[in-house]
């Protein structure tokens, strides 16, 4: 089991906005598309946390289709909270020009051990361990959506088997601390229809859980139960709730307090939110969409403009060259190695690629084998004795695909 715990709320900082938004009507919520530009930061040292682009795009499909209640997992929202479905009328792209104007696909991929860092102690008490690994790869956060992927983040203090997925900064954290704005996940929390992404940029645009404490009310409590329906998470549709759930529960948990909602019923937890905890969330209500256009409209609309959107996502005149994606969509990992390793080939379409071994004077040491592609990622593993490896030392894989050659070293140690 993963948690998604979140570093502390900046209260003060947003009282005064909460109080503002409670004042809001559904007039107050336009439905223009704002489009965002993201980057991910792939921080890798080994195999698996070196997440494909095939994989990227999918959560990219995933946010897109959850910010426009899109997703067909909302026919399964009860239908006491039917009616409160919001539609937040976003649309995330992965940038197309880096800072300095260059083409990109929206992807930075640096090798570094900080994919490993796991400090919880260094991130609640002292300071946050993560800035070093933020500091590898930092756009600027007025132009771009920073999504960093790590293979670890901290599980100190957590019981045991469960894990961070990820955390988020809010809009107000940008004014006080611009090199944290972003949001850090783990990698096997990104793509193949999985919310976590959706939750953490919930919280990028200014939303907090459904279970949040009360932050004005003078009946202000520990948890989340709070007489005030506007109170705790700022949102005057989603009900009162103590604490996280997990799994799929049907509970009730300030139904003892009195809480109601404002038509006067006591109304269940709203597993079915994307900012509980829960295993079924499919929704964000017409309150948290009000909240989230209007707090991001006052933070974060410089990502938003239309001229940001003509710098970060225009087209790109130097085009990718075949030649060049064939060479990005081939890994060879790990290198160095002791006996075997993966080819990883990320195809757009199904075809073949052949591999070949050489050796440093240039000896075909293994004859072409082929291979069949499927579209998406591919994986070969193979061992020396496979390759008629038999010494350590340094050695050239030739790969072919689509009649183009892409040569890779790999080195194997004793």
């Amino acid at each position: 089991m993963a948690i998604r715990r979140h570093k502390a709320d900046s209260m003060a900082a947003n009282a005064y906005l909460t109080r503002i938004q409670a004042k809001m009507s559904s007039s107050d919520s336009d439905t223009v598309t704002r489009i965002v530009p993201i980057v991910f930061h792939i921080i890798y040292e080994g195999i698996v946390e070196n997440i494909s682009k095939t994989i990227i795009n999918s959560e990219i499909a995933t946010l897109n289709l959850t910010y426009n209640a899109l997703n067909s997992d909302t026919s399964q929202i009860r239908p006491i909270y039917k009616s409160t479905k919001g539609i937040a009328h976003y649309r995330f792209v992965l940038a197309t020009k880096d800072p300095d104007g260059n083409c990109t696909d929206g992807i930075e991929r640096i090798k570094s051990s900080l994919t490993y860092e796991d400090s919880a102690y260094y991130y609640y008490e002292v300071a946050n361990p993560y800035a070093s690994v933020k500091e590898l790869s930092d756009w600027p956060y007025t132009r771009y959506l920073n999504v960093w992927v790590v293979k670890d983040l901290f599980s100190q203090g957590l019981p045991p088997g469960e894990s961070l997925a990820g955390f988020s900064s809010f809009p107000w954290d940008a004014y006080t601390d611009p090199g944290d704005d972003g949001i850090m996940i783990g990698y096997q929390f990104v793509g193949y229809g999985q919310t976590v992404l959706t939750h953490e940029i919930g919280h990028w645009l200014g939303l907090y859980h459904t279970f949040q404490p009360a932050l004005i009310s003078s009946d202000s409590v520990d948890d989340g139960c709070t007489p005030n329906p506007i109170d705790g998470d700022g949102v005057y549709d989603t009900p009162p709730q103590a604490v996280a759930d997990f799994g799929c529960p049907d509970t009730t948990s300030c139904l003892t307090t009195g809480d109601t909602m404002p038509n006067g019923k006591e109304y269940p937890n709203m597993t079915e939110d994307y900012m509980d905890y829960s295993d079924c969330r499919h929704m964000f209500t017409i309150g948290q969409v009000q909240r989230l256009r209007f707090l991001s409209g006052l933070s974060r609309l410089s990502v938003f403009s239309a001229e940001n959107i003509a710098a970060t996502l225009s087209a790109c005149t130097t085009a990718i060259s075949p030649q060049e994606a064939i060479n990005n969509s081939i890994q060879v990992y790990p290198d160095p190695t002791v006996n075997s390793f993966i080819v990883n080939v990320d195809a757009e379409t199904k075809g073949e690629v052949s591999l070949s071994v050489t050796d440093m004077t240039g000896k075909i040491i293994s004859p072409v084998r082929e291979m069949l592609l499927e579209t998406g990622e591919n994986q070969f593993g193979f061992t020396k004795s496979q390759l008629n490896i038999s010494h350590p030392g340094m050695y050239f894989l030739t790969i072919s695909q689509n009649g183009y050659q892409v040569v890779k070293k790999i080195v194997f140690t004793d």
